[in-house]
């Protein structure tokens, strides 16, 4: 049993609707689209900062927000760089053990 309804009408065809044209005629003039709900909710949360600004988060600090925002090729360049350096240190350690051993 198909439980798909194919008579049901749609009301807010949101491919055709008003939003596309609109994000169309904002790319035209080199502007970006905001919702109509964000408007809304950012109204709605300047409000509720003035009203209890103890409330509200604190202000984001560019520096805490730098390990998240680097790029995969800076996480894989840092990641190599690591390994490259425990490499090292492992033959480093083993060379001494080895000539610890044979020199007593």
């Amino acid at each position: 049993m198909d439980r798909r309804i194919s008579s049901v009408p749609v009301e807010n065809d949101r491919r055709k609707g008003s939003r596309r044209v609109a994000e169309i005629e904002a790319a035209k003039d080199g502007k970006e689209v905001v919702p109509d709900w964000m408007e809304q909710v950012l109204a709605e949360a300047a409000q509720r900062q003035q009203e209890m600004p103890a409330m509200s988060p604190p202000p984001v600090d560019a520096s805490e927000n730098r390990e998240l925002e680097r790029s995969y090729e800076e996480n894989q360049k840092q990641d190599y760089n690591f390994e490259i350096g425990l490499i090292f240190f492992l033959i480093v350690s083993i060379i001494t053990v080895v000539y610890i051993f044979f020199a007593l």
